[in-house]
């Protein structure tokens, strides 16, 4: 189905442009937390902002860093971070400046 509406549109052999095209990433979301100091009503994750559990489910900056790095290795653009409540990380400075120096 694909290949004949690819075929169409372009004019083009689908299979031919499928291997030559390489996936790119343009942009990436990255939560970096399930913990919160807050409280907001419409939110369905704010876990407590000293909740072991979601702590210990959280990956290191060492690991978010070498996502980061691999995204951009694939064109990403623009990173979005995100939570809960990003900010409660103590690495967070260590983080966003690595997404800086990558360009994000």
């Amino acid at each position: 189905m694909a290949e004949q509406y690819y075929s169409r549109i372009t004019g083009k052999d689908y299979k031919s442009v499928a291997k030559a095209a390489k996936p790119r990433l343009s942009s990436l979301d990255i939560e970096l937390t399930e913990r919160c100091n807050c409280n907001c009503i419409h939110c369905c994750i704010n876990q407590p902002e000293k909740d072991p559990t979601s702590r210990s489910k959280e990956l290191s900056a060492e690991d978010i860093k070498e996502i980061l790095k691999q995204a951009v290795s694939l064109g990403c653009l623009t990173v979005r971070i995100t939570g809960g409540e990003p900010l409660l990380r103590e690495d967070f400075g260590e983080i966003y400046i690595s997404a800086r120096r990558l360009g994000l």
